[in-house]
């Protein structure tokens, strides 16, 4: 008898064993795989719902009616009216120039 045959007598089955342990180990591989392909197309289609529900808010928001240009330049020149009716019942507030110096000219008398 050779020395093979005496350590299969010895150990039945030991062949069949390897052989499902192998197939084990390479199915625990396959999932680990499975499994961290899976995460990264998870994370893959968070990020990719994040940017269609960001364009989804700016096409809305695009969609939305604007405010018409002489409505801004009237709320504009308003606030810049009142800014400089404040500062002239605040006194010098440019330092030493006066509104008149920070303006470059004489303002007329309806704002100062």
């Amino acid at each position: 008898m050779g020395k093979a045959d005496i350590q299969s007598k010895q150990v039945p089955g030991l062949g069949l064993k390897n052989y499902y342990k192998g197939k084990i180990e390479e199915l625990e591989l396959l999932i680990k795989d499975k499994s961290h392909n899976l995460r990264r197309l998870e994370a893959q289609r968070n990020e990719l719902n994040t940017q269609v529900r960001l364009l989804r808010e700016e096409l809305q928001l695009l969609q939305e009616p604007g405010s018409y240009v002489g409505e801004v330049i009237k709320a504009s020149l308003l606030w810049v009216t009142a800014w400089l009716i404040t500062a002239c019942r605040m006194g010098s507030i440019f330092g030493g120039m006066g509104v008149r110096g920070f303006l470059g000219r004489y303002p007329d008398d309806s704002v100062c």
